[in-house]
Formats: structure tokens, sequence, C-alpha cells
């Protein structure tokens, strides 16, 4: 948290003003939301990203494969 987060909190933390409270709230909601949309955002592309890898592997693999039954035939 930086200075200026705590000076935010500190200014509308106290209870004095009931719609500060209820911004705060709003506020600490959606940092919250957020977070977690950014995490499920990760999740997935590291899913995805795994994917792809053994998506490429499979391909080399048969792609050798292949190449050494063409060798096996010319021989």
């Amino acid at each position: 948290m930086n200075l200026q987060d705590s000076a935010f909190l500190h200014e509308f933390g106290r209870g004095e003003d009931e719609r500060g409270g209820a911004l705060l709230l709003l506020l600490i909601i959606t940092q919250s939301a957020l977070l977690a949309i950014m995490l499920l955002i990760q999740r997935v592309l590291s899913h995805e990203q795994l994917a792809v890898q053994q998506y490429r592997n499979s391909v080399r693999q048969r792609a050798e494969a292949s190449s050494s039954v063409v060798s096996q035939m010319r021989a």
C-alpha cells in the first residue's frame, strides 16, 4: 500500500462521512473483483500455453516418426 492509498483510507475510513465509508467499501470490493479476474485470466492463459506446448510436441513427434518411416523406406 503506497502513501496515497494510506491517505485515502485515513480520509474516508474515519466513519465521519457515511458516503465515504460506502465509497471505501465499494473500492475494496472492486479491487478484490479485479484481482480475482486477473488471477482467472492468468490461470486460463497458463492452461492455454500448456495446451499449445503439448500440441507442438505432438506435431514434432509425428514429424520425427514420419521422417523415420521415409528414411527406412528409402534404405
